[in-house]
């Protein structure tokens, strides 16, 4: 009946991320039992980043494909379909058909995280599960300079929760890692052509780790260079990441 491509933004706190799981709540389920009520049969939704527990997005993208014997749908009728029966902490903000052989997944070429830190001693409430407090003294001159270190081509399998025997290839390359400070914020920007899992979280905690005086940019390259994971890492906490757009 046709392939449709979803943009879908998520408040993540109480999900146990994007990919359906045994146990938990999961993004991809409730947008493919929300379809099985509108369509009377099942699709399947594959997204393009496996966002973990407790993680956000603003530019999460999805596709699924229609099944066979069930009525034709106009792109608003399915957007306002799925947004009535979704839970208002996630929403289908776009839907459009596209090509069939669009696959949200494997053709992406990219994608842009933010990571949040709120530096200030007193936590605003309505930032609770959407930044990192982080109350400790940082370093900001020597954060800015260890962040470029990351860019370009490199094993990133020292800064990832991956096993050596899990994924063959861990080479990515990060074209941008920006650090922003607005106020007591801290944002940390990163597009990359892929991210390993925890990746971005445990560059984040590196980063931190700088800014502590607890880690030096002679540190991180010499991490790079060895490709051997060490198990001293911080991995900054999930819920101050945002997928904020994938790029095809």
């Amino acid at each position: 009946m046709g392939n449709w491509r979803l943009l879908v933004a998520y408040e993540g706190t109480r999900f146990c991320g994007w990919q359906r799981q045994s146990h938990g709540v999961a993004i991809q389920a409730l947008i493919e039992e929300a379809l099985r009520s509108i369509l009377g049969k099942r699709a399947i939704v594959y997204g393009a980043s496996r966002t973990d527990s407790g993680v956000h997005a603003l530019g999460q993208v999805a596709h699924f494909q229609q099944p066979g014997g069930t009525r034709e749908f106009s792109s608003y009728e399915l957007l306002k379909g799925l947004n009535a029966k979704l839970p208002p902490q996630v929403r289908v903000l776009r839907l459009k058909s596209v090509s069939a052989k669009f696959h949200a997944q494997f053709y992406a070429k990219g994608k842009h995280y933010r990571y949040r830190i709120y530096h200030g001693r007193i936590f605003p409430p309505l930032e609770l599960n959407r930044m990192w407090h982080c109350v400790s003294e940082l370093d900001w001159e020597a954060m800015q300079a260890a962040a470029p270190v990351f860019i370009g081509r490199h094993d990133f399998h020292p800064f990832s929760a991956v096993s050596r025997s899990e994924r063959k290839n861990k080479v990515r390359e990060i074209k941008r890692l920006d650090l922003i400070k607005k106020g007591a914020e801290i944002r940390v920007d990163i597009e990359g052509d892929g991210f390993l899992y925890k990746m971005v979280r445990l560059i984040v905690g590196t980063l931190v780790q700088v800014g502590r005086g607890r880690c030096s940019k002679e540190e991180i390259q010499r991490r790079l260079r060895s490709r051997a994971r060490e198990q001293d890492l911080l991995a900054a906490p999930a819920h101050g990441l945002y997928l904020m757009k994938v790029f095809y």
